[in-house]
């Protein structure tokens, strides 16, 4: 049993590290600009750290699913968020989207 919850601490540890470590680790376009290139490597930063929440997210309720056995309220919490983003591009929708639909389908 403490292996296996030290084992999720470490992979939810490394996969959050690996989404918000992205901006700093891409390559930019080299204008010469310190600036520039600065605020190139920051547009990045939002979409990496929702990234990497939807990472934590997901590992721990497909980990609560598995134990549960009930792989429908995730299903549909996804595909209303997935909808929602794909329609209006707003992430807090998106959310409450998600919230009412895994509720919904419970």
């Amino acid at each position: 049993m403490a292996e296996g919850l030290w084992i999720a601490i470490a992979l939810i540890g490394a996969a959050t590290y690996a989404t918000r470590a992205a901006p700093f680790l891409l390559k930019s376009r080299d204008t010469g600009d310190r600036t520039a290139r600065g605020r190139d490597r920051l547009s990045a930063v939002g979409p990496c750290l929702l990234a990497a929440m939807a990472v934590t997210v997901f590992l721990s309720e497909i980990a609560e699913t598995r134990a549960t056995g009930s792989l429908l309220p995730l299903l549909v919490g996804s595909a209303s968020v997935a909808v929602v983003m794909r329609a209006f591009r707003n992430p807090g929708l998106a959310t409450l989207a998600g919230i009412v639909g895994w509720w919904l389908a419970g």
